[in-house]
């Protein structure tokens, strides 16, 4: 998108309340979960997708160690015509994110019972804590691609579009939890896999090979030969590493309030 002539003041809140508003609807995944299973199954499951909330921010925070590094790169290859190492940069994104993905959800699978317990859950609610988790453990990868393809997409220049998008997923996470909890009563295992489920529509839309209008085919940015060896593996290394300890450090900080 052509952004010259703009004034600096309208290029930053044009960028700035998609941005937040995209946040909050991040946020609001746990809490419709949180809100469905106290009317469908009880106030002891609500309790356990508290407690199971630090691993949501988790996977919320690797997204965001990625998403910073990937966009980052692939907006000074852009800005440098260098349209071959962009697409690179972004296959080598999904390449990493999926064999990160496989590892996280095969450690949390063998520590599960340790991890359960780090989080506090009690007697009462180990089991629903556990279903929780192993519901959502499938939809590893969609939670930490997500958000990574929502920050191309802004990169591009088209936050609207890119908010528009992870709204979307939280519409359908509502329309699946209330199927999946209130109608086919499947706990909260149900609520789990209406969310980790959800996570598919904005990656769906946003995906390099999607034919949306502001999708990041149309965009110009699509998948490329991996090199991890190349010279600017560094630099994503370097912006990967700065985004990761902003999401490491500042959304465990979230488990707090849901404690």
């Amino acid at each position: 998108m052509n952004l010259e002539g703009m004034s600096l003041k309208k290029k930053f809140w044009r960028f700035v309340w998609p941005s937040v508003v995209a946040q909050w609807i991040f946020a609001l995944y746990t809490m419709v979960d949180g809100m469905f299973v106290a009317r469908g199954v009880s106030e002891v499951a609500l309790s356990a997708v508290n407690i199971a909330s630090p691993f949501v921010n988790f996977l919320f925070s690797v997204s965001i160690l990625f998403a910073v590094g990937t966009s980052t790169v692939v907006a000074i290859f852009l800005g440098q015509g260098r349209q071959r190492e962009a697409n690179q940069a972004n296959t080598q994104n999904m390449v990493v994110t999926g064999v990160l993905s496989l590892f996280i959800m095969l450690m949390v699978r063998l520590c599960l019972d340790p991890i359960v317990s780090f989080l506090g859950a009690t007697q009462s609610t180990q089991e629903y804590v556990k279903h929780y988790i192993l519901s959502l453990l499938p939809f590893t990868w969609w939670f930490i691609i997500s958000y990574t393809f929502e920050t191309l997409v802004k990169t591009d220049g088209f936050p609207r579009f890119a908010a528009a998008a992870v709204a979307s997923g939280a519409l359908v996470n509502c329309v699946l939890d209330y199927l999946f909890v209130m109608v086919f009563h499947w706990g909260i295992g149900g609520a789990g896999a209406a969310t980790g489920l959800s996570q598919m529509v904005p990656v769906s839309e946003t995906f390099p090979g999607a034919k949306g209008n502001h999708s990041l085919r149309q965009a110009g940015l699509g998948l490329g030969t991996v090199y991890p060896g190349g010279e600017d593996w560094p630099v994503l290394r370097f912006y990967g590493a700065v985004g990761g300890l902003h999401g490491i450090y500042v959304q465990p900080c979230h488990s707090p309030v849901y404690r």
